[in-house]
């Protein structure tokens, strides 16, 4: 109720002034006309100057009839007819309006950004009470979801260990690896995994999707409609649903990864989220496919400093690198933070598979680039580049940062389009880059998943991997499904969902700094 009445406020405000202007100017007019009418009645008359005439003055010259618009009633008094009012006025009332429509058109603008937000808190607040009013009692596992579609439903894969997790009478079933102790593993096998993946890009061979590429716009072969790929938005160090939602993707045969990129920062492993992503690819090569997003990109190491900084905030990764824990230790922490960079070098920054569909994390290529854009090296500048990872969809975008500091889009940033900027991309990019609909991350949505309403023509997907809190970032108040997207061709993914224990939650959160034994 509060976001829909809030927008209302500027046609309220501009009403008010209007009235009270319209209101103003009507009591003016009538105020000078009363006035005016009052002088003239007190004047004397033609007949009263001649019949004293030889008393007061000699006259000369004989008296000037009086104005037409002048007449004497029956009680000798003068009426004077309305005067049109002052030009002045009707001007200064014209501007009036015209600043009034610019000031309701621009306060529209803001109180709409303001009425999303209280529309988030407003939502917030009612799922809060939601919560506060069922039992206390803790669940031992979090039930899995039923399959909702964005478009038709996915298939189900096969996971035999998914279909044995609800029955199961021990906390874990048989078979089944828990966060926790999946954790532990990894923590393990860090040394070894660093060692080979460090091995596999030196020989220019990491077996990344697009990796070390000379195009970081990858245009992806027919053959990929036909295969079963997966898309896990942002991670942001959340090992728990990582781990999850590989295992649920693990459970299908012949499958492909598309991460949408993020993957550190934020959450608390960020560099136990590395060593898995890279485990995951050297186990299956050429299977996984890592689109760089903008927080794994900002990543930077000063060499004179030894230190370790980032373009972002917040960065966790930085104070992890330069002040790592005890079982990380110092010359090991700068070796994968070195590895973190130099990998995500070689990253691409989008893909568009054979159906028109575009993977990439931020969005496209703002309408100043348009007109550079004729062929698909075009798309191969930095300036185009930084914009597939940086910018954000919007259904309000502002564009006064781009479009009128030129020192700003020097660099791509945090910049807005709209569903209009996205059908103008489109078509300046039809003939080489035929984009019909776009899957993406970077923007944290309630839910997991958002498709905004206006991207009506190139619908638009927007997808979280994490399952903290996506507004607070709180762990203790984690999400009931971990969210997966689905690859359905002609059409946009479809949502999957991966279970989880809630004793994996508390296992994963005792292990924060420490390395559990």
């Amino acid at each position: 109720m509060i976001s829909w009445s809030i927008k209302w406020i500027p046609y309220l405000v501009v009403a008010t002034i209007g009235m009270s202007s319209i209101s103003l100017a009507v009591e003016v007019h009538a105020d000078n006309a009363n006035q005016t009418q009052s002088e003239s009645a007190k004047a004397p008359s033609d007949w009263d100057l001649k019949a004293h005439s030889d008393a007061q003055v000699n006259l000369k010259t004989p008296l000037k009839p009086a104005a037409p618009s002048m007449r004497i009633d029956s009680k000798d008094k003068v009426a004077v007819a309305p005067s049109s009012p002052p030009f002045f006025l009707t001007f200064a009332t014209i501007i009036l309006s015209l600043g009034l429509s610019c000031f309701a058109f621009l306060l529209r603008r803001s109180i709409f950004k303001l009425s999303e937000r209280l529309a988030q808190v407003e939502s917030e607040i009612k799922k809060f009470k939601s919560e506060a009013s069922k039992a206390a009692e803790p669940k031992p596992i979090a039930s899995e979801p039923k399959q909702e579609a964005l478009a038709p439903q996915s298939e189900p894969g096969a996971d035999s260990i998914t279909s044995s997790l609800f029955n199961a009478p021990s906390p874990f079933p048989k078979g089944y690896i828990g966060a926790g102790e999946a954790l532990q593993r990894t923590r393990k096998k860090m040394p070894k995994v660093i060692n080979h993946a460090a091995e596999l890009m030196e020989a220019g061979i990491l077996p990344l999707v697009g990796w070390g590429a000379d195009q970081k716009v990858l245009v992806l072969p027919k053959e990929a409609e036909t295969q079963k790929w997966f898309f896990i938005g942002d991670i942001h160090g959340d090992f728990l649903a990582l781990h999850r939602l590989l295992e649920k993707i693990r459970s299908n045969e012949d499958f492909r990864i598309c991460f949408l990129g993020d993957l550190v920062d934020r959450g608390p492993h960020n560099l136990e989220c590395f060593a898995l992503i890279l485990e995951t690819a050297i186990d299956y090569p050429d299977r996984f496919m890592w689109i760089v997003g903008n927080h794994d990109v900002a990543l930077t190491f000063n060499r004179e400093k030894a230190k370790f900084d980032s373009g972002v905030n917040p960065a966790e990764i930085v104070d992890l690198l330069n002040t790592p824990p005890e079982w990380i230790g110092a010359a090991s922490a700068e070796k994968w933070g070195k590895l973190f960079i130099d990998i995500v070098r070689g990253l691409p920054r989008a893909a568009l598979f054979p159906d028109g569909l575009l993977a990439t994390h931020g969005g496209i290529p703002l309408e100043d680039r348009w007109a550079e854009l004729k062929t698909l090296a075009d798309l191969e500048s930095p300036v185009c580049l930084g914009d597939f990872t940086w910018t954000r969809a919007s259904n309000m975008p502002v564009k006064t940062e781009w479009q009128d500091d030129p020192a700003k889009r020097q660099r791509s940033h945090d910049f807005e389009y709209g569903y209009k900027d996205l059908e103008g991309f489109c078509k300046s990019v039809a003939s080489f880059f035929p984009v019909k609909r776009v899957v993406r991350g970077h923007d944290h949505v309630e839910n997991g998943w958002d498709l905004p309403k206006k991207y009506k023509n190139i619908p638009i997907l927007t997808i979280n991997g994490f399952g903290f809190h996506y507004l607070s970032g709180s762990y203790e108040k984690y999400a009931e499904k971990l969210v997966l997207g689905v690859y359905s061709k002609d059409q946009l993914p479809t949502q999957d969902f991966a279970p989880f224990f809630a004793k994996e939650h508390g296992d994963v959160l005792s292990m924060k700094d420490h390395l559990a034994t």
